[in-house]
């Protein structure tokens, strides 16, 4: 594991030189854009999910998949084909001989991260994988940049977002991570704890806490005000 605090994002030169075709996927459009201007004529990959939310079923971007994740978005499946990343990753693996991804180490990012993994162990993928973990700023520092080894992460994906069970990967990144989604899709959990010890606050003064006090989630705006009213209400919409 390789510490590069405080350095600007980038494969670096060793690995530009090294590798013929670099597929880069970031965590969201924030990202993604800053990547677009520091690589001007590469294609950059958002990876716009949130596996966190909804149910999830292999195989990875398939019929069922795109089924469960638009109502998990509430959208049609043609919209969320429209915005899913499947197809671009796809045709990049085809010719990348290395993936690099940028993402926060939250567990919102984390569950993202797994399920890219499988897909591109779905795909056959044969290139090099680095992680290059960023602050929750927005921001392109690296803090830590981290090879992945494939294999693991299909059992990993299944046996965590299909089946809801614990996994070790022994990896810090993921295996802190995933404790932290086991106890966020539980119907009771420390989020809805927290908000039935919170009834004196209103919607809004409620969700700007929990965003945060649960910043090790990563958690939206949108998902705090579902968890606010799920349990307030229980309507959670």
């Amino acid at each position: 594991m390789n510490e590069r605090m405080g350095c600007a994002v980038g494969v670096s030169d060793m690995m530009e030189g090294r590798y013929g075709g670099v597929m880069r996927i970031a965590s969201g459009d924030v990202v993604a854009e800053q990547l677009r201007v520091r690589y001007p004529g590469e294609e950059i990959v958002s990876f716009g999910e949130a596996m966190c939310e909804g149910r999830a079923v292999e195989p990875v971007f398939g019929p069922e998949f795109i089924r469960l994740r638009s109502l998990a978005y509430g959208v049609t499946e043609d919209m969320y084909r429209k915005k899913c990343p499947g197809e671009a990753v796809r045709r990049l693996a085809g010719r990348a001989s290395v993936c690099v991804l940028y993402f926060d180490d939250d567990m919102f990012c984390v569950v993202n991260v797994i399920t890219l993994l499988a897909y591109l162990e779905e795909l056959g993928f044969k290139g090099d994988v680095v992680l290059y973990r960023l602050p929750c700023d927005g921001s392109l520092r690296i803090l830590e940049e981290q090879p992945l080894a494939l294999g693991k992460f299909g059992p990993c994906y299944r046996r965590v977002l299909v089946e809801r069970r614990p996994f070790t990967t022994e990896l810090t990144y993921f295996d802190s991570g995933i404790p932290l989604y086991l106890d966020y899709v539980r119907e009771e959990n420390d989020i809805t704890r927290y908000i039935r010890f919170s009834d004196g606050l209103g919607e809004t003064e409620l969700m700007h806490r929990l965003m945060e006090r649960f910043t090790e989630y990563g958690l939206t705006d949108l998902a705090a005000l579902r968890f606010i009213r799920q349990v307030r209400d229980g309507s959670g919409t």
